[in-house]
């Protein structure tokens, strides 16, 4: 379902997916895929997008989650950063053709 949370330049201070990407050191897709899933609701934060469709994110909301996320040292931020990025890691499912043996 497309969120129609329309927002206009003027409003508080948005991040882009690029922006929002650069601060979790990880792809902007990886960003709009988390968007699609829904990661960014189940923490109470909001997406917005632009008349022209691009997806926006309040830096204070960004902020707030990089605080509960990253607040407990630099040790336990990245263990809690890694932890975050593979409970909402992309997964695929890959299978594996049969070996097949050839007689020379």
């Amino acid at each position: 379902m497309i969120d129609t949370n329309i927002v206009e330049e003027d409003d508080d201070e948005l991040l882009s997916s690029t922006e929002v990407a650069a601060k979790f050191r990880v792809d902007p897709k990886t960003v709009s895929r988390w968007q699609k899933k829904g990661r960014f609701e189940q923490y109470g934060i909001q997406v917005f997008f632009t008349p022209g469709g691009h997806r926006r994110w309040r830096k204070a909301d960004i902020e707030r989650l990089m605080f509960q996320l990253f607040d407990e040292g630099e040790e336990e931020a990245l263990r809690n950063k890694l932890q975050w990025e593979a409970e909402h890691a992309r997964t695929e499912v890959v299978e594996t053709p049969p070996k097949t043996s050839s007689a020379a």
